[in-house]
């Protein structure tokens, strides 16, 4: 019941070289996903089938203890308030659009899953790379890694 789009390796490059050159981020779309990746595939729909299969019971359990997937949930009151995003996210799962870019890091398959909610209007979501600022749990990434079947680096914009 997911909205998406899988972005073909052809278009993410081409965004990492808009990024690169246009807004003076040298290592183009790097610096948006917070990963160096090494080259860009398509994921296939059977991929995005067996990560949208596991992402909600990943994030329920990640409700419990963000640190296993937030690298910034050290303290106590940083676990809290990562705790109480991702159970919005859950309450509002439905109701968000998303993009697949397969990334290769390290010599492993990536696919980088960028959601924001589907009202949101603007630029369209199948040609161009949607970031925001703030928003909040409406607004949230996370990497699959295909090889081992895991997920990676959760994050969630903050809230102004």
């Amino acid at each position: 019941g997911i909205e998406g789009t899988i972005i073909p390796a052809k278009t993410a490059m081409g965004w990492h070289e808009n990024i690169r050159q246009g807004r003076g981020a040298p290592h183009g779309i790097q610096d948006m996903l917070g990963t160096n990746a090494e080259s860009f595939w398509t994921p296939t729909q059977k991929d995005i089938a067996v990560v949208e299969s596991r992402l909600r019971t990943v994030l329920e359990e990640t409700v419990k203890d963000p640190s296993t997937l937030v690298s910034n949930a050290k303290t106590p009151d940083s676990k809290k308030y990562l705790s109480e995003q991702i159970s919005n996210i859950l309450k509002h799962y439905g109701e968000y659009r998303r993009q697949y870019v397969g990334l290769v890091v390290n010599g492993r398959r990536r696919i980088y899953l960028n959601s924001f909610p589907s009202r949101e209007k603007g630029a369209s979501y199948t040609t161009q790379f949607v970031t925001v600022f703030d928003g909040g749990f409406w607004f949230w990434r996370v990497v699959y890694q295909l090889d081992d079947a895991t997920f990676l680096d959760l994050s969630i914009n903050g809230e102004a």
